[in-house]
Order: structure tokens, then sequence, then C-alpha cells
């Protein structure tokens, strides 16, 4: 990615997402002064007046509009996602004539059957429409007519009252404004807040800063990772007892694969793993029921496995369950044996530089802190993809790391696992990376570049290595052979979801689909944060910028919401 697009990504969320966070004022529609930026201490090294007008007239899509009134103004034309604009960013004495859109927002607002009306302390008070008709709980028109909430000043219509209570009190009335991610925060605070977590994170942190500089990252990784010598020999009595206690269904092999097999699996992980028949002839192409109800019977008759739970309808059908003399939750899946590719290349990539796999390891001890991974947010898989893509990205002065599937295939004989081809050659296609690229500095560019990506109007392919404009993308108007072939027996890529990331090999799998846009929200969050920890110049030492991602993150958080 070029410096240009780079910078102007990074105006893009400013204007549309991001000006109240770093306190730079923003109007009603949407505009904020050029003079905020450029002399704004984390923008100013970046933008200057003339390099605004460059991104402005070069910009073929047209995203920007920058005039002057009074003082330049600039704004992203797709508009801002602010909810509440404050008392510091809007200006009357410039807006005053853009009223009647404001106040059709107002009566808008008011419509809905529930809304908060903010005061300058942040406060709100919850109306609920229903009930309107009692006459001690009614909404505020009703209840107060043309007089200010606030300073009970009269006004001869509602306009104008709505006017005074905009400019003179910050007041705004909307849906309410990050309660879902409110809660989301209490309830994760909460949670790290327990005797265990709060022994876990003094020990780490004593043993982190007694640690020499340049072993922090093996200081973390020894609290949270499993121990592999410990983790072969388990894994060992849990194959043992599988094949003891599967007999009538001869011919069968065992395949482990994600975390386990990729050497990424942290404290607490369970072991995946892929059976597969020997006599192929036995399963249809994707799901056989009789084997999967057969292998959940033999679970269920044996001493060594407890807490089975078949799980029938979903993507891939799986039956979990504790190996009982390891306390090891399973997945086990008889119908995907696309896994076992999709790890053997994350296992091959960590092997090709201990510094992808420190970014990728310290990437899942920081998301599984902050509760990034799990049900209805994304995938452990969804992570590493997101770290491959970022590394086919060309940096500021860095040229990409990894270059995309579709050229490591290239010249590479297919290697078709149920239709999708897992060949890829990484030896010749990879250049070493250059000896000044920290494993640190792969974290911060991490941050840096999902900071400013815009996932509601992209596709992340890293099989391509480039984001695919979604709304061209749904239109057929981009499309390639690999998706095509991969997509002639199998449903179409699904679009229809707050994240669009694209399986590396399976082109037709989102492995991004169950990020909620609540979910969502707080992941860009939290990115937001860590760019700051990055940024902040009170933290010198790496030992105190991982004690912030991994425990203070969640802290500035609550105190902005909570």
């Amino acid at each position: 990615m070029s410096d240009e697009v780079q910078l102007s990504k990074r105006l893009t969320w400013l204007l549309r997402h991001g000006a109240v966070q770093e306190r730079i004022p923003i109007s009603f529609e949407g505009f904020v002064p050029v003079n905020s930026i450029i002399n704004h201490p984390k923008f100013a090294r970046d933008f200057n007046f003339k390099k605004l007008q460059d991104i402005v007239k070069k910009d073929k899509k047209q995203l920007y509009t920058m005039r002057q009134n009074g003082c330049w103004e600039i704004r992203a034309n797709k508009g801002h996602t602010i909810v509440n604009v404050g008392s510091n960013c809007f200006r009357p004495d410039l807006y005053y004539h853009h009223f009647e859109q404001m106040f059709m927002q107002e009566l808008r607002a008011i419509e809905n059957s529930r809304f908060v009306t903010y005061n300058h302390n942040n406060k709100y008070n919850q109306r609920n429409k229903s009930m309107s008709h009692s006459p001690t709980k009614t909404s505020h028109v009703s209840a107060n007519g043309n007089k200010c909430i606030v300073c009970s000043q009269k006004f001869s219509n509602i306009q104008e009252c709505l006017k005074h209570e905009l400019s003179q009190h910050d007041i705004k009335r909307t849906k309410r404004p990050q309660s879902g991610l409110r809660s989301k925060v209490k309830a994760i605070l909460t949670d790290i807040k327990t005797d265990e977590q709060q022994t876990l994170q003094k020990e780490l942190l004593n043993a982190l800063h007694k640690s020499e500089p340049g072993q922090e990252l093996c200081c973390i990784f020894k609290h949270h990772r499993m121990n592999d010598e410990k983790l072969d020999s388990e894994y060992e009595r849990i194959e043992t007892c599988l094949y003891k206690e599967l007999p009538p269904l001869r011919g069968l092999r065992l395949h482990p694969f994600g975390s386990f097999a990729s050497g990424l699996a942290l404290r607490g992980s369970d072991i995946d793993i892929y059976i597969e028949f020997e006599d192929t002839t036995r399963l249809r192409e994707n799901y056989n029921p009789l084997a999967f109800n057969r292998i959940n019977c033999c679970l269920h008759r044996s001493k060594c496995f407890s807490e089975i739970i078949p799980v029938r309808q979903a993507r891939v059908p799986i039956i979990k369950c504790k190996h009982i003399p390891t306390g090891f939750s399973l997945d086990i899946n008889i119908s995907c044996p696309s896994s076992v590719n999709n790890t053997k290349f994350v296992r091959d990539l960590l092997q090709f530089d201990n510094r992808i796999r420190e970014l990728i390891t310290f990437l899942k001890i920081w998301a599984k802190q902050l509760q990034l991974i799990g049900r209805g947010n994304m995938t452990s898989y969804c992570l590493i993809t997101l770290v491959l893509f970022y590394l086919q990205q060309p940096q500021s002065n860095q040229p990409a790391v990894l270059p995309s599937i579709k050229e490591l295939q290239d010249n590479v004989p297919d290697n078709l696992i149920v239709g999708v081809n897992y060949a890829y050659q990484l030896q010749e296609k990879i250049s070493p990376l250059p000896r000044e690229l920290t494993t640190s500095k792969l974290i911060e560019g991490f941050f840096k570049f999902y900071r400013c990506f815009e996932f509601e109007s992209f596709l992340i392919s890293p099989y391509m290595g480039e984001a695919i404009p979604l709304d061209k993308f749904k239109r057929g108007e981009i499309s390639f052979p690999g998706y095509i072939a991969n997509n002639k027996t199998k449903q179409p890529f699904q679009v229809d979801c707050c994240v669009c990331v694209q399986d590396p090999f399976a082109l037709s799998h989102n492995v991004g689909k169950s990020i909620s846009q609540l979910n969502l929200e707080y992941f860009v969050t939290c990115i937001n944060h860590a760019c700051d920890v990055f940024e902040d110049v009170n933290i010198s030492t790496d030992a105190q910028r991982y004690e912030a991602l991994l425990y203070g993150i969640i802290e500035r958080m609550a105190e902005e919401l909570i």
C-alpha cells in the first residue's frame, strides 16, 4: 500500500470515525477545521495544508470536500458515524443556516421508540415511547413544551427551543450510542477482575518488568503458551485412547489441526482432530451422518471421554468432548480435511521466520486477553488471516513481507482437496525479512494498518493480496479465475456480513462472517487504543508497552464508557 493511499485511509478514519476521540472539532455536517488537523500532535507530521489539498485533488472517488467557510474545512463525503457531537465541536455562528437538516434529524430521533437525552455532563435520561400516555412519564416535547430542559428559557416554538439546546447546552437526542459496547466492556472488566485473573496478571507483570531488554515477549509467551513437549505427550495419550475406543470404525487415521498442530496453542486451548477414513468410498463428499453417529456412540460408551456434545447443524459438524485422563477438550470432525491443509500452511509460514511466529502468538494472546475471540466474534483462524493479509501489504519504505497466495501458487502443481487447491511454495517465493524489522515493529504495523481499514467497504482477499471493493464484488465487476473455479459446486461468498475476510484457499468461505456489528466496533476500538499505546510518549520501554496493550486498553475503554 503506497504512502498516499495510507494517508488517505487515515484521513478517512479521522473524518468519519475518530474526530471526537482525537479531540478534533467536527460540525454537524461532518466538516473539520483544517488547522485542527495540521496542528494536531498525532497528525502534524503526516499532514499539512498542501498535502490535504493534493489528497482531495487527486482523489478520483470524490471522497472528500474541502471548502473555505471563514476558515478552511474538510469532510468525508460518505458522512461520519459520530453519534453525539461535543460542545467543543459545534460552532453556531457557522452552522445555524444548516438548522433545517439538524432539526429534521432531531425530530426523527424523537419519533424513535427509545431515545436518550444528553446533557453537558454526558448523563442520560431514558424514555420509552410506550409510556407516553402516562401523565407523569411523558416525552421531552410534551412534558416541557417549548421550554429549555436545562435553563428553563421559553421559546415561541419547538424549533427555536431545539436550536437553543443544541447550540447552548450541547443536547442532542438520538439513539443511545455505545450502550452495547459499554455493557460488553463492563462484562469483560468484571471477568478480568476476578481473584484468579488478578493473580495471573501480577505474576506476569512481575516477571515482565524483571526480564532482560529484548526478552519481554519470551516472558509473555512463557506465561501464556503451553509447553510443546508436554503437549505432544498429552496428545499421544489422547490419540491412543481414540484408536482404542473406536474399533468398530476400522481403517481410520487421526490428523490434529488448529493451534495445537501449528504450534500456536495457548493455555486453555482445545485440540482439533480430523478423522480420515482410509476407505474413502465409505464417506460422501462432505458429511456422512452414519459415521458421525457411530463415533458419537463409541465416545458415549467410553470411560475415557465425557461431556460429549454432537453439533450436527454447524457448517462443519463436530463432536465436542473432554478427554478425562488429560483434561483436554476435543473438537472432532470427519468432513473437513481442508482444516488440516490450512494448518499445514500456517505451520510452514511460522517456520519461515521466528518474527512471524512471535507476531501471531502475541496477537493471539492480546485478542484472548481482550476477549476478541469467541462466539459472535472472530475465530483464531480469522485473526491469523488478518495477520497474513497485513503482511502482504507494503508499508512505508518497506516492501510487502509476503506475496499473495495466487503468487505462491503460480507454476506449482495443484493440490486439490475437496475441490480446493492447497498448493503453494514458500521457500523460493518469499524474501528474507529485513533485519531491522523487529517483532515490535510488526505488531505496531498491524495495529496501524487496521486502524484506518474500512471493513464495511472492502473484502479482504489474501488470495489476491489486496482489498477488493465490496460494491464492485457484489455487482460481479471483480472476479478471478480461482474464485470461479472454486465456486462451481459451492455456495457463493457470503457478503451480507459485517466483516468479509476471504479464506486464503477456500475462496467461497468468509472466515469473518461470525463477527457481529457490536464486536466489530469493539475490535476497531481496541485497535485504536493499541495505536495510542505506541504513540504515547510516556511509554518508553517494551515492558511498559506490552503491559499497556494487554491490560491497559480495557481500563482506558472503561474510563471512557462506564
